[in-house]
């Protein structure tokens, strides 16, 4: 791809949101030269320092990355003179990843999911009239499609610790018309409490899906990763924690579906043989779909028990047909059935 003279900057959380399909909104452009109008091909570089100040107008010599060329919508004097402040600055005509434009999509008709994600509501497979608990269920793409699945009939209690993750939850069920779940801002390793002092919230459940807070490695395209060491750490044990609450919450019988956004195999395969150690009365199953490789060796699980997760390893394979089951985000999926 030949890069266009015309330079803009933007930020980085917007630099990354081109390589997935976007345009570049007014909000995110940093600096562009002077003679920058509207018409002209610009390249558009992501400040990765975060240190430009807006309105730059000379060459940024701090650290940039390229992402792909786009034509102007708006001149230099729109963005910081005029100060237009909505609508697309710069619309993209070539990315360096092939993701298209999704924006403007009505959030009541199609909720935007990467494959691996869909997959776990299928895999838990909730039915119509059964409970289902959600653990970690913001900003709530997973809860509605349980919901969904189940046709709006049952019970879906979906939890979030963080306070001001919720409401997009409560948002987005609204905006599906969807009335079998019931929202908490709860710590889900410690649902006793909340269980207590709301006698609707079923002292097991017959579905538990736990999306653990991970290290979320697996994400892409990205720029590049901020985490320390301490930090990625820190998510194993949280894991074996909320794994030890849906194991207690899990009816006999029920199904429980844990799923993270990492390829890191200590908080996948790991977490797994430890699970299957220490609650002797669950076992892994087959899952009803299984688009993605197998596990990983050298974290405690069995040929059988690798064959029996999901794992994606995010693999970009632009030129194989089909690559759907690859070119997507780093996940994992373990299916658990509790003993009767």
């Amino acid at each position: 791809m030949d890069i266009t003279k015309t330079v803009g900057l933007v930020l980085r959380d917007i630099g990354e949101a081109v390589l997935r399909g976007s345009h570049v909104f007014v909000p995110g452009v940093l600096g562009a030269p002077k003679s920058m109008k509207a018409g002209d091909m610009v390249a558009i570089y992501a400040d990765l320092e975060e240190s430009c100040l807006m309105g730059y107008t000379r060459s940024y010599t701090g650290r940039k990355a390229f992402i792909g060329n786009g034509e102007a919508l708006l001149s230099r004097n729109d963005l910081f003179v005029t100060k237009i402040s909505r609508g697309i600055a710069v619309r993209m005509t070539q990315r360096l990843f092939n993701c298209p434009p999704l924006h403007g999509l009505s959030t009541d008709v199609l909720f935007l999911q990467n494959l691996p994600s869909v997959l776990c509501g299928h895999i838990l497979n909730p039915q119509p009239g059964e409970s289902v608990l959600d653990m970690c269920a913001a900003p709530g793409g997973k809860t509605t499609h349980l919901a969904t699945l189940m046709r709006n009939e049952g019970l879906v209690v979906a939890l979030d610790r963080a306070h001001n993750r919720i409401g997009r939850i409560s948002t987005n069920c609204k905006n599906w018309c969807l009335s079998c779940v019931q929202v908490h801002v709860h710590d889900a390793a410690n649902l006793k409490s909340l269980q207590g002092s709301d006698e609707n919230i079923p002292k097991q459940f017959d579905k538990i899906l736990l999306d653990a807070p991970c290290t979320a490695l697996g994400q892409r395209p990205r720029l590049f990763y901020r985490i320390s060491l301490r930090e990625c750490r820190s998510y194993p044990p949280q894991q074996k924690r909320l794994l030890e609450s849906a194991v207690n919450l899990l009816k006999p019988g029920g199904t429980l579906v844990y799923s993270t956004c990492t390829i890191s195999t200590a908080e996948n395969e790991a977490i797994v043989a430890w699970a299957l150690q220490m609650f002797p009365n669950i076992h892994l199953v087959k899952q009803r779909f299984h688009f993605g490789g197998f596990g990983r060796k050298g974290a405690g699980l069995t040929e059988e028990q690798r064959q029996l997760v999901q794992r994606f390893e995010a693999y970009d394979m632009p030129d194989v047909e089909n690559d759907y089951d690859a070119d997507t985000i780093g996940f994992f999926i373990a299916c658990f059935c509790k003993d009767k």
